[in-house]
């Protein structure tokens, strides 16, 4: 082939596929290591959403076959766009990662909040107001899934006591409510919500409400997973996630709900290599529904909740879903405007408010202070209550636990193995009879209550510290406190 054939030589369908993809697009990679695609208008600059490649990809696929069309008046064959998509993945590597937030962002001092609408309008609020943006700031990127639907846009002139009508709380525990509302949208260790009541106190209803207000899905409220990849496949997809009308909590799951509350994160090796990793690591808001979970809540999820007891629903106040749904699109936007409103002066307090103590969950205790200094309320009482309750009831629901304050209640100290403990209380007449299915069976998971229950313990006057490992062994002293 001459020189000057070579020259005019049309450019191959791959491309003028990866032309028009760069050219449209702006490839980037996250932090996480997902790839996305930022639309871009005529002048190269990103606009909208930015869409999954690994989630969206038959959107992706779709619009650029459409574009080829209307550039070239035809169309390529499916193995053109998978090239030009290969060669923008690999562009996007060489790339710096950047965050993408799903649906809340904490940037700066300031809170964002994705409407989730195609144009990417967010909410940016912070101490001295909100406002609605018709984008996010630049830097700013948010992520979307399949549950990620939109958020009415939020409108002034309302009172957020208008969702006392259909959230069906006491005066005592509303102020709770409304901090754990209010932690939601902040990055920092939040509380697991755990509604309970008798059948028929609408649990399932107000969790939905909840949802529906601060981070709408087509499934606001879900099963128990059922292993741990199902948990992380619908934890990893919203802000907010709501697992109804539980009767049982298995270790593993009370496990990942408290990874959850603290945004910890897990690495595996990634299938089918050698050396490659992957991080996993899911920071949500939760809210659980149950009449009764029995003696399957675990002492170290107890300390990370905020429990909510919902009264019956008379049959004058019963609404049918319908009426909610009505009810909502009346009164969410104005609703969410008060929720705005409260929170910017929530976050104006969180600067000049000092705490005088700090509960277990000190971030979210700040925010409660905050909110007291503003409403006048007493939502740290509250919390501090529950708090105190919640050590009562988790020695309840251990019996082992139980036999280690009654062993320290004529002893100053003791200082011995763990495997010597669990030979003594074993040996105590008091619990020989009295064990239950959750007695443990070895020192090793002896030890394992111990180190779950330490909090527990020390609310009830027993403090444990742990000896460095010697060459015989790691001894513990358990000694009286004063509560």
């Amino acid at each position: 082939m001459s020189e000057e054939e070579t020259k005019t030589k049309e450019p191959t369908q791959t491309t003028k596929m990866t032309w028009l993809a760069q050219k449209r697009y702006e490839f980037v990679r996250s932090t996480d290591g997902d790839i996305f695609a930022m639309r871009c208008d005529g002048e190269g600059r990103p606009f909208g959403r930015p869409i999954s490649l690994a989630a969206n990809r038959a959107e992706i696929t779709a619009e650029m076959l459409c574009m080829f069309n209307f550039e070239h008046g035809s169309y390529p064959s499916a193995n053109v766009v998978r090239d030009a998509l290969a060669a923008a993945t690999f562009q996007a590597y060489l790339t710096e990662p950047r965050q993408f937030h799903l649906r809340y962002a904490n940037v700066n001092g300031s809170i964002l909040i994705d409407l989730g609408t195609d144009t990417g309008t967010v909410v940016e609020a912070t101490g001295k107001g909100w406002k609605v943006l018709e984008k996010a700031p630049d830097g700013v990127y948010f992520r979307r899934t399949a549950t990620t639907s939109p958020i009415v846009t939020p409108t002034t002139g309302g009172s957020l006591e208008t969702l006392r009508e259909i959230v069906n709380v006491n005066d005592e525990q509303w102020p709770l409510l409304v901090g754990w509302m209010l932690s939601a949208v902040f990055d920092f260790p939040r509380p697991v919500l755990f509604l309970t009541g008798s059948q028929g106190a609408a649990k399932t209803s107000t969790a939905k409400t909840l949802i529906e207000l601060l981070d709408p899905t087509p499934v606001p409220m879900r099963t128990r997973p059922r292993d741990e990849k199902a948990w992380q496949e619908q934890a990893s997809g919203s802000q907010i996630i709501g697992f109804d009308n539980l009767s049982f909590i298995p270790d593993w799951l009370s496990d990942a709900l408290c990874t959850a509350v603290t945004g910890d994160g897990t690495v595996k090796r990634t299938l089918y290599t050698d050396n490659g990793i992957s991080v996993s690591r899911i920071h949500c808001a939760l809210i659980l529904t149950s009449i009764d979970v029995g003696n399957s809540l675990r002492g170290d999820l107890i300390d990370r909740m905020v429990r909510v007891e919902l009264a019956d629903i008379t049959d004058e106040r019963r609404m049918k879903e319908s009426d909610v749904v009505a009810w909502q699109d009346a009164h969410g936007s104005q609703i969410l405007g008060a929720y705005l409103d409260l929170l910017v002066k929530v976050l104006a307090a969180r600067e000049v408010v000092k705490p005088t103590s700090r509960p277990r969950m000190a971030d979210f205790g700040h925010l409660l202070y905050a909110l007291d200094h503003v409403t006048g309320w007493k939502s740290v009482d509250a919390f501090n209550e529950q708090t105190q309750s919640s050590a009562y009831e988790v020695l309840d629901s251990s019996p082992f636990l139980s036999a280690v304050v009654s062993f320290m209640e004529n002893r100053e100290e003791w200082t011995g193995t763990v495997g010597g403990l669990f030979v003594q209380i074993n040996n105590r007449p008091d619990v020989t009879l009295n064990r239950a299915d959750a007695w443990p069976k070895t020192p090793a998971a002896a030890g394992g209550v111990l180190t779950r229950g330490l909090a527990t313990l020390k609310a009830h006057g027993v403090a444990v510290h742990k000896h460095g490992r010697t060459n015989k062994a790691r001894l513990l002293t358990l000694s009286q406190v004063t509560r």
